[in-house]
């Protein structure tokens, strides 16, 4: 995990566009650069990595965790979705990944979608044993 003083340098080389008024996740531009190096790191690159490289990888991810197609594979898992829910949104506000925005903001919306179903039948369920 990246350290303060390591946000704090590489926010000279990681540029974030909007992170303050990015409505998926109300968090400091620190907070968006840790979450977003992290990833990276975890998905063997850095922030100077080809954006295209770090698109197919995330991709990838994407995929295996939540399956192809409009709706989300039945066995996505409450962790990944809200992994996605957290890390998503700081790749949607990198500038050097603007070309891939509207394809993450395809996998946000997949995400949140998912998850109000899933709070959507919990709170049925909830609902229907009282009754």
């Amino acid at each position: 995990m990246a350290t303060n003083s390591d946000s704090e340098d590489q926010g000279d080389v990681l540029k974030l566009n909007n992170a303050d008024k990015h409505p998926t996740s109300p968090q400091s531009n620190n907070g968006y650069i840790e979450i977003l190096v992290d990833d990276l790191r975890q998905m063997g690159h850095t922030i100077n990595s080809d954006p295209n490289d770090v698109w197919e990888t995330l991709n990838k991810v994407c995929h295996k965790c939540f399956g192809s197609g409009e709706r989300m594979k039945g066995s996505t898992k409450q962790e990944d979705l809200l992994w996605a829910k957290k890390t998503l949104p700081s790749y949607a506000i990198w500038d050097k990944f603007s070309q891939h925005y509207p394809l993450i903001r395809v996998w946000i919306n997949k995400v949140n979608a998912a998850l109000k179903k899933r709070e959507k039948e919990s709170k049925n369920l909830s609902n229907s044993k009282f009754n």
